[in-house]
C-alpha cells in the first residue's frame, strides 16, 4: 500500500526512501522534475493578478448576465456583476472589461433595499477615496434605458440598473 507524504513514497513494508537513496533503478521514485517545474508554473500563474470571486450562473433563480450583454435584458430582473466607479457627482456602474464600453450606468439603490453594514461601509469609503479605489458589485437588479435626458447627474449615463438586492462588494484599490 503507497502513501504520500510531500515529496517521500512510504511503501507497505514501512521503509523510508529518500531522494539520495532513488536510482534509476529503483522500484521507487519521487515526482518527476517537470511535473514539479510545471505545478511550479501554474501556481505562480494562477497567483497573479486581481483575484475576483467567481459568479454563479445561477442565483436564487435569476439568470447571471455578462455586464456587456445587459442590453439584451433591458427591464428584467438579472444576476450582474460590473465596476462602480466615479468622481465626485460623476458616477456610474459598468462592465469589468475595457472592450465592452457600451453601458454606463447609474447605478440605484432603493431605501427599501436591505443594505449589510459592511456593504454601505464600502460604498462610503469609495465615494471618500475615489481617487484610489473602486468597487466590483454582484447585484440582482434591472436595466432600464431610453431616457431622453440620460441617468445619473446631469444626464451623463446611458442607462440606470436599480438594484434589487447587493449580493457582494469588492473594494479595489488602485495601484499606480
Amino acid at each position: 500500500m503507497k502513501k504520500f507524504r510531500g515529496i517521500w513514497r512510504w511503501i507497505g513494508n514501512g521503509k523510508r526512501y529518500t531522494m539520495n537513496s532513488i536510482t534509476k533503478n529503483s522500484r521507487f521514485y519521487y515526482q518527476s522534475s517537470s511535473f514539479s517545474i510545471l505545478l511550479l508554473i501554474l501556481l505562480f500563474i494562477g497567483g497573479c493578478g486581481r483575484h475576483l470571486h467567481k459568479s454563479p450562473i445561477y442565483l436564487s433563480g435569476y439568470l447571471k448576465v455578462d455586464f456587456c450583454n445587459l442590453m439584451g435584458f433591458k427591464d428584467e430582473v438579472v444576476y450582474t456583476q460590473g465596476v462602480y466607479a466615479g468622481v465626485d457627482e460623476y458616477w456610474s456602474f459598468n462592465a469589468l472589461h475595457k472592450s465592452c464600453g457600451n453601458i454606463n450606468a447609474d447605478l440605484d439603490i432603493p431605501p427599501d433595499v436591505d443594505l449589510k453594514p459592511k456593504h454601505e461601509r464600502l460604498l462610503k469609503q469609495v465615494h471618500e477615496n475615489y481617487h484610489k479605489t473602486y468597487l466590483v458589485i454582484d447585484a440582482i437588479g434591472k436595466l432600464e434605458t431610453g431616457s431622453e435626458n440620460g441617468y445619473g447627474h446631469l444626464g451623463t449615463n446611458n442607462a440606470r440598473f436599480t438594484v434589487k438586492e447587493i449580493i457582494n462588494i469588492q473594494l479595489i484599490e488602485i495601484k499606480k
